[in-house]
C-alpha cells in the first residue's frame, strides 16, 4: 500500500502489521488460469489473526473460564468474574469482581479485585465463556462513547475464524465439496475485507483507533463461535490458506449468497449507488473474475419464491424513516425503472401522490424494508387497487412485491454450489463456475506475518 499506517490507528489488541505482505506474490508465472485445473500457487503473508465484533452487552458482564488473565490480573485455575463499566465525569474504568465458586450469581458482584482504567478491557483464558455462551480464548470489551453498549469484539486465528464462518454460513449435512468452495470463497472475502478496512482507516487520518476490523452478520460475513463443527472444520484444514486472486493477483472479494433465483449477476451491478462503504469495481478487484450467468444449479422453485405486501402508507413512512425520500412525502405508486443483466431491480422509482419522483437502488429497498422481508432484488412491483367511490382515479392502496431467491444475487450461489456437489462437481468446479476467470492460490507463512501488541 502507498500509504504507511500509524501504530495509534490501530489500537486492536492485536493488529496487522503488514498487509501490502498479504497480497504480495511469492512467484509471478504469467498468464490466468482456470480454477478447477491448476494447482494453488503461492502467495505471502495472510493476517495470523482477525478482529470481529461479536455482539453488545448490556449491564453487568459475566465471565468464566480457566486461567483468566484480565489486563494483568491473572487468576489460575478456574473462576468467575464480573466486570462492570463506569464513566466518571473524564475518567473511564472497568470494576473487577470475583465469584465465589458456589455463588449462584445473581445481583451479588462479588469481591472487587481490581479498576482497570480506560474504555477497553483485554480478556484472555480457556474455555470462556461471556454472559454464559462459549467465546474465544481472547477477547475484549469495547464502549465506544458515553452513549454506547458494551461491545465484545474476538480475536481469532484466521483458519478458527473460517470454521466458525462455514459452520454459520452452511448446513453441515451438505456436501463437503460445498463447504470447500464456501470455505475458500470466505478464506478470499476476509482479506479483502480487511484490506479495504485498513485502507478507510488510513485514509481518515483521525487518529483514533479502530477497534475490530470485521462484523459477525451479513454486514460481512455470518460466524457464531458456538456454532463450529467437525465438517466445517475438515473443509477449512482441506482448503488451509487458498484464495481466490484478482487480475491484479490480490485476494478478491468474492461476494456469496444464498439462493440466486436462477441468475447470478455482477457485484457492480448489485451495489451501484448502494452506499455499502465501498466501490463494487475497485474493491471486487474489477469484475472481470465474476460472470453473469445462468445458474441452472439453483433450479427456480417454490422453496426460492417470496412475496411482501404493505400499504403505501407503511411504505411511505419506512421510507421516510430510512431517508430514501423526503420528509412529507407520500407514496402513490411504485415501479422498477432499470434492471441488472441478470434480472435483477437495479433502480426503483418512488412517485408521490404530487407527482415528486425519487429513484432509489433495490438495494437500497431491501436494506430499508428488511432483508428478510424484500429477499432479493429479483423482483416485481405489484400494486394492489381498491375502487373509488369518488369518481376519481383508483389510487392504489397497497404494494406487492414477489420475487425469487434470497441475498444479493452476485458471486457462489449456495443453494447452487450444494447442487453442483451433489452433482458430482469438485470444490474448484464449483468455484470456476462462479468466479470463472479467478485463479486459486496459496496463501504462504512471512516473516512479516508478525502479529503486535498495541497498548
Amino acid at each position: 500500500m502507498s500509504r504507511s499506517f500509524r501504530p495509534a490507528i490501530f489500537a486492536l489488541g492485536f493488529f496487522l502489521i503488514s498487509l501490502s505482505a498479504a497480497v504480495a506474490l511469492a512467484s509471478a508465472p504469467s498468464g490466468r488460469a482456470d480454477t478447477s485445473s491448476v494447482a494453488p500457487a503461492a502467495i505471502s503473508g495472510a493476517p495470523g489473526y482477525v478482529s470481529v465484533r461479536l455482539r453488545p452487552l448490556k449491564g453487568v458482564v459475566s465471565v468464566s473460564g480457566s486461567d483468566i488473565l484480565i489486563g494483568s490480573i491473572s487468576r489460575p485455575g478456574f473462576s468467575k468474574i464480573k466486570i462492570q463499566f463506569e464513566k466518571l465525569k473524564a475518567k473511564e474504568e472497568w470494576s473487577i469482581f470475583e465469584v465465589a465458586s458456589d455463588s449462584s450469581g445473581g445481583s451479588d458482584l462479588g469481591k472487587k479485585i481490581a479498576t482497570v482504567l480506560g474504555r477497553k478491557v483485554d480478556i484472555r483464558g480457556s474455555g470462556l465463556r461471556v454472559d454464559l455462551r462459549p467465546s474465544p480464548a481472547h477477547v475484549q470489551l469495547v464502549v465506544k462513547g458515553p452513549r454506547s453498549p458494551i461491545q465484545l469484539v474476538g480475536f481469532l486465528d484466521l483458519e478458527s475464524y473460517l470454521e466458525g464462518v462455514v459452520a454459520s454460513e452452511v448446513p453441515r449435512d451438505w456436501p463437503m465439496e460445498a463447504l470447500k468452495a464456501q470455505a475458500v470463497a470466505a478464506r478470499s472475502f476476509t482479506l479483502a475485507r480487511v484490506r479495504e478496512r485498513m485502507s478507510a482507516a488510513s485514509t481518515q487520518r483521525s487518529g483514533k483507533s479502530v477497534d475490530w476490523l470485521l462484523e459477525s452478520s451479513v454486514i460481512d460475513q455470518v460466524f457464531d463461535f458456538d456454532r463450529k463443527h467437525s465438517r466445517a472444520s475438515e473443509a477449512v484444514r482441506a482448503t488451509r490458506g487458498e484464495v481466490l486472486t484478482d487480475s491484479s493477483r490480490r485476494p478478491m472479494k468474492a461476494h456469496y449468497h444464498a439462493d440466486c433465483g436462477g441468475r447470478v449477476d455482477l457485484p457492480h451491478e448489485v451495489w451501484t449507488s448502494a452506499g455499502d462503504g465501498s466501490s463494487a469495481r475497485g474493491s471486487d478487484g474489477g469484475v472481470a473474475e465474476y460472470g453473469a450467468i445462468i445458474d441452472r444449479g439453483c433450479a427456480v422453485s417454490t422453496r426460492n419464491s417470496w412475496r411482501f405486501v404493505t400499504t403505501r402508507a407503511d411504505l411511505s413512512r419506512e421510507l421516510r424513516r430510512k431517508q430514501l425520500v423526503p420528509s412529507g412525502f407520500e407514496v402513490a405508486s411504485l415501479s422498477v425503472v432499470t434492471r441488472t443483466s441478470g434480472g435483477r431491480a437495479e433502480f426503483l422509482q418512488a412517485r408521490s401522490v404530487e407527482g415528486r419522483e425519487v429513484r432509489f437502488s433495490g438495494e437500497r429497498l431491501r436494506a430499508a424494508l428488511g432483508y428478510s422481508e424484500i429477499r432479493s432484488t429479483l423482483f416485481d412491483v405489484v400494486s394492489g387497487v381498491a375502487p373509488s367511490d369518488s369518481g376519481e382515479a383508483a389510487r392504489p392502496v397497497t404494494v406487492e412485491i414477489v420475487g425469487r431467491g434470497f441475498g444479493h444475487g452476485a458471486g457462489l450461489c449456495q443453494w447452487g454450489s450444494r447442487q453442483l456437489a451433489s452433482d458430482g462437481k469438485t470444490y474448484r468446479e464449483i468455484l470456476s463456475h462462479y468466479y470463472p476467470k479467478s485463479k486459486i492460490e496459496q496463501l504462504q507463512k512471512s516473516s512479516e506475518q508478525n502479529l503486535a501488541r498495541s497498548n
